[in-house]
């Protein structure tokens, strides 16, 4: 290979791995965004976001509805270590290097990086999963400004009938999409960064949904 061939196929290792990098960054900038967004709407907001815009948040069904999501409550009481996380987010994770294992009064921190050392560039990539417990009258966040900034709110059945909802925001380029997902159920609020990786499994909206329901228990 002649020198020029050299230097083009290094600057194009340089530039994908520098999209890799900024994938990883949007990624916590998302989780921080997204968990900004929550909240109670302010008095006399409705949940439809921006005047003109539908809603796509779950909507109750009545009082039966209502019933269910007040006796439901969950808690994360039982998870002691991210080995415990990991089962969930297994092939999510696979190459890469568990970094922050942190589980104490405040809730859970689990993040998976690229190993050091690790000359894999498809393994340029994170996962991490948040859970933070809250009090039992803590209210449900209202998404509609995620769906603002662009996200949109996961429909799902199992989430709705608990009074749970979740909303993803995201990014995508030519290398890979990062993703941050918040699920939130009574009792307990999860983040979940993620996103795509080539042919590696998504860590989307509905996977990480899956996830949480694998990771809380309904408190009795």
């Amino acid at each position: 290979m002649s020198h020029d061939s050299r230097c083009d196929a290094l600057a194009n290792t340089i530039a994908r791995v520098s999209k890799l990098k900024t994938i990883v960054i949007i990624a916590g900038l998302l989780t921080l965004v997204t968990g900004c967004a929550g909240g109670t709407p302010a008095p006399g907001d409705g949940s439809d976001g921006a005047s003109g815009t539908a809603s796509t948040a779950p909507q109750s069904g009545g009082a039966a509805d209502d019933a269910v999501a007040g006796d439901a409550r969950f808690s994360i009481d039982h998870i002691t270590s991210c080995g415990q996380v990991e089962p969930m987010v297994a092939s999510y994770v696979e190459g890469l290097a568990l970094y922050d294992d942190m589980v104490d009064e405040w809730g859970v921190y689990c993040r998976w990086d690229m190993a050091e050392g690790e000359t894999d560039f498809a393994n340029a990539r994170s996962v991490s999963v948040t859970l933070t417990p809250l009090e039992a009258d803590e209210p449900q966040p209202d998404p509609s400004g995620v769906v603002r900034m662009g996200g949109e709110v996961i429909d799902d059945a199992w989430l709705a009938a608990r009074g749970g909802v979740a909303s993803s925001v995201g990014v995508t380029t030519s290398v890979a999409g990062a993703l941050s997902t918040t699920v939130w159920v009574p009792g307990v609020e999860a983040m979940i960064g993620g996103g795509r990786w080539g042919d590696m499994p998504a860590l989307d909206g509905p996977a990480a949904i899956e996830v949480v329901k694998g990771l809380v228990r309904e408190a009795r």
